[in-house]
């Protein structure tokens, strides 16, 4: 089955404790992960980390992004994540 999770606002080091606990969520289901980006607005280091951890440790599961804002994109860019974590914009 399944699974989306919808990103919004600011994603950082202070909040980001609710963003692991449905990545969490989504790893123990099978079938594909979706983050939905349309109303992400920031991701800090702390996030994209945590996204790439996430990713990494997809067994038997993808990892989509959806309407990745050119903002995140971009950092995404720069951090040199951006192929592996395949963001599309």
């Amino acid at each position: 089955m399944a699974f989306t999770i919808n990103l919004t606002g600011e994603i950082t080091i202070q909040n980001i404790e609710g963003l692991h606990g449905e990545l969490l969520t989504a790893s123990k289901e099978s079938g594909p992960v979706t983050l939905f980006c349309h109303n992400l607005t920031f991701l800090d280091t702390a996030a994209f980390q945590l996204l790439l951890s996430f990713k990494k440790s997809l067994a038997n599961h993808s990892l989509t992004f959806e309407a990745v804002p050119p903002a995140i994109s971009e950092s995404a860019k720069l951090l040199g994540l951006h192929s592996f974590l395949k963001m599309e914009d």
